[in-house]
């Protein structure tokens, strides 16, 4: 039986959010100079060219890499790094997110807050963001961390096959391969250990943070993700949008949200707000909740 409630979760949930060590993760339009900071010899190295293109907009300056890039894991001519070398150590940028103790961050007391609403616990999850801090949350209510991941995330790791070595993989695109697995989430630790196997090009199933969200790893599984995901949003009577921005070129989700008959409630900017609510067919309400998760949360609740 379907949950008549669904609740997607984006970057602007976690962001700002008490609770969270060692802060915060970033929005999408800070990463790249978090990962620059983080990560020198990878994130740190493109070339001039390409810099502007990142600090502009981390999704059209990842597309412009992979379209200078000949191969799967080769470095590009310049020396910038490979793609499986980026995504390992934005893999380990995302891992370094957990929650104190306390349940003070948001996903902890927004839970809590529908756990005391009638039919609480008729909500079903989504999130596109890689770390894995609802599931946190969740585990710590003693609720059953199920989460729909239309964009993976840095804890689930292709576990079918052996070694995945340099080369190895179908093509999907230009400078991209593709390595089906099977996937399974795993502690952090255990992550950790693998990425620092140097002899593998294997990372976490995250997609590529660039338009249309390619992965390189488990894409059978992101797309079975994101078919379940408009499955969701076409079954639900109230969808709940959380800190995420309207993208179209993401046409994995945004018609099915823009074509929902559902009551939409948006946790956002007045500007995103704005660009859904004038959108495409929509028969039903759009509500703006507000611009920010921490000032609403009790009273989403209760909207719900």
């Amino acid at each position: 039986m379907s949950a008549p409630r669904f609740v997607l979760f984006g970057a602007g949930a976690s962001y700002g959010s008490p609770g969270i060590v060692p802060v915060s993760p970033p929005l999408g339009r800070n990463l790249y100079p978090a990962l620059r900071r983080a990560f020198p010899a990878t994130w740190g190295a493109f070339s001039n060219d390409l810099v502007p293109q990142f600090e502009s907009h981390f999704e059209q300056g990842l597309a412009a890499l992979m379209r200078l890039y000949p191969g799967a894991v080769q470095p590009l001519r310049d020396g910038a790094p490979s793609p499986h070398a980026l995504m390992k150590d934005m893999a380990r940028f995302f891992l370094a997110f957990e929650l104190a103790p306390g349940r003070q961050d948001l996903y902890s007391r927004f839970l809590m807050s529908l756990l005391r609403s009638p039919n609480g616990t008729a909500t079903a999850f989504a999130t596109l963001n890689y770390e894995h801090l609802l599931e946190r949350a969740m585990s710590g209510l003693g609720l059953k961390p199920k989460v729909l991941r239309p964009h993976g995330g840095c804890q689930l790791w292709p576990i079918s096959g052996g070694i995945i070595r340099a080369g190895q993989g179908r093509a999907i695109g230009a400078g991209m391969h593709s390595i089906s697995a099977r996937v399974r989430a795993a502690p952090s630790s255990r992550i950790h250990q693998r990425l620092n196997e140097l002899d593998q090009a294997r990372y976490p199933c995250m997609a590529m943070y660039m338009p249309g969200k390619n992965t390189q790893v488990g894409q059978r599984y992101l797309r079975r993700m994101q078919a379940r995901f408009r499955e969701r949003v076409a079954e639900s009577r109230t969808v709940v949008l959380i800190g995420v921005r309207p993208w179209d070129e993401d046409t994995h989700l945004w018609p099915s949200i823009y074509s929902t008959s559902a009551r939409v409630l948006y946790v956002g900017s007045d500007e995103d707000y704005r660009i859904l609510a004038s959108n495409r067919g929509r028969t039903r309400a759009t509500l703006h909740i507000g611009d920010r998760f921490a000032r609403v949360l009790d009273v989403l609740a209760d909207e719900m």
